[in-house]
């Protein structure tokens, strides 16, 4: 998964044997996993508008960040909030896009 050790440099410390960094593949796993993990826990119901604003000026790709539940909201908390150049404001879609490809038996999110 691709980190940015930047913002979560300190989760290889407290999900990986003492020694790994998130360059190992099952320590970049599991912090990945992590950050999954508590993307969705805190915004599974949705992430606020007034959060996106701070990093995504455009109002209707921030509406639509917003309008993101669950493991979309998860997905989209992981690739990050902003909108600028280079942003990628397709992550969710192309996501679930490829997910349906490769398993269409799972729901997308």
């Amino acid at each position: 998964m691709q980190i940015n050790t930047k913002v979560n440099s300190g989760l290889a410390d407290k999900v990986c044997t003492p020694g790994q960094t998130v360059y190992d593949l099952e320590c970049n796993i599991n912090v990945g996993a992590k950050i999954l993990r508590d993307a969705y826990l805190r915004y599974q119901n949705g992430i606020p508008l007034s959060l996106i604003m701070r990093y995504c000026k455009d109002i209707s790709l921030a509406e639509k960040y917003a309008s993101y539940l669950g493991w979309a909201a998860a997905l989209r908390a992981y690739n990050g909030l902003g909108c600028s150049t280079g942003a990628d404001s397709a992550y969710v879609e192309r996501v679930n896009e490829k997910l349906a490809q490769i398993s269409p038996s799972i729901p997308s999110s």
